[in-house]
């Protein structure tokens, strides 16, 4: 492109050499203009999913290049990526001097991509409260997280604490992002049902003081027995094994193959009747290990006694209060003869009074 110089000599003249017998020819230089020849580009609208790569940026032109002419430089669009319309620009794209460009813009879209959101699925005994619900994220480009969106999803379900035992959706929703479309995945609550504890007193709920009984418990795969009067053992099991000195409530946890626990209580009353108030009427004080002592029975539920033994004159041969088993017929340390003896039994606080006889047996 630009402006050239022309002359016109006779020998450039059509038909030869001008001649004219009345004139006199003179010659003047003139101009050329080459003007830039012109070509039209046309940028091809282009798209992708927020994340992705872009693609190659394409064009077409119309109008013919002269010779090895070729492009240079590159279309470009609007930096960005962000969902959204980006104007893909000429750029640096020329062909010099020689051509005047005429440039047709076109679009970059980016498209949203897809999030799924999972529910995590939960188990819970029925009765309690309800779980953390959480979600699970698959699809998040970047450095994205669940703190990139606008509005985090949340999960909702029909059921309560005080929901039947069964199964029941978890359903997410309510996500809300510019760069997102949410795919959303439903979860599972699972509420387990609670063990039907029952217990059984071996020996009905009423027993004289003194009795030892058996409560057994049924319902759950595990049992834990709470701290309570007169257990002699068996807390960590089905069976446990008493000896209650008031009216005791006893309370049994049991446990499930699922881990759901329910408590159940039973109250034992305790008869103060003294009717397993029982003294061995025989003593062989030989140190054989069979009737050595004046043993009376359950005399330990009642810390308060106190024994007299009186010979058959009515004299008093022992004393002593809290009685614990432990008279072998002796009287100040000296064995007393053999014969019978008698005791009186005063259970202390104004209850009642005990008596019987022993005989002693010498060989």
């Amino acid at each position: 492109m630009g402006t050239y110089t022309a002359a016109v000599t006779p020998s450039a003249a059509i038909g030869g050499t001008f001649t004219a017998a009345n004139y006199n020819i003179g010659y003047a230089t003139g101009n050329i203009m080459v003007e830039a020849k012109p070509i039209t580009v046309t940028a091809a609208a282009k798209a992708k999913t927020y994340g992705d790569a872009d693609p190659a940026l394409t064009y077409s032109y119309t109008g013919t290049l002269v010779g090895s002419d070729n492009f240079s430089g590159a279309i470009t669009r609007v930096v960005g990526e962000n969902v959204g319309s980006y104007a893909i620009e000429q750029g640096t794209l020329s062909l010099g001097g020689n051509y005047a460009i005429t440039y047709v813009g076109a679009n970059f879209v980016i498209n949203k991509a897809v999030l799924t959101v999972s529910t995590n699925s939960a188990v819970m005994c029925q009765g309690n409260n309800l779980p953390a619900l959480s979600l699970s994220y698959s699809g998040f480009r970047f450095s994205d997280n669940e703190n990139s969106l606008s509005a985090k999803p949340t999960v909702t379900t029909s059921a309560t604490p005080n929901s039947a035992a069964g199964t029941y959706a978890l359903i997410p929703g309510g996500g809300a992002s510019g760069n997102y479309t949410f795919a959303y995945v439903n979860g599972q609550l699972t509420i387990n049902a609670l063990p039907m504890v029952n217990i059984v007193s071996g020996s009905g709920l009423s027993v004289s003081k003194g009795a030892t009984l058996q409560l057994t418990a049924t319902g759950g795969a595990a049992h834990s027995w709470s701290n309570a009067n007169g257990i002699i053992s068996g807390q960590q099991t089905a069976v446990l094994t008493v000896r209650p000195s008031q009216t005791t409530t006893y309370t049994v946890t049991a446990t499930n193959a699922n881990g759901c626990s329910q408590s159940a209580t039973i109250t034992i009353e305790v008869r103060e009747d003294f009717e397993l108030i029982s003294g061995t009427n025989i003593l062989t004080p030989n140190g054989d290990g069979k009737n050595d002592y004046l043993v009376i029975r359950n005399i330990d539920m009642y810390p308060n006694n106190e024994i007299k033994i009186f010979d058959v004159a009515g004299r008093i041969v022992y004393s002593k209060k809290s009685y614990d088993n432990n008279w072998d017929g002796t009287f100040s340390g000296s064995p007393l003869a053999k014969g019978t003896y008698y005791y009186i039994i005063d259970f202390g606080n104004g209850k009642a009074k005990r008596k019987g006889f022993v005989s002693i047996v010498r060989d």
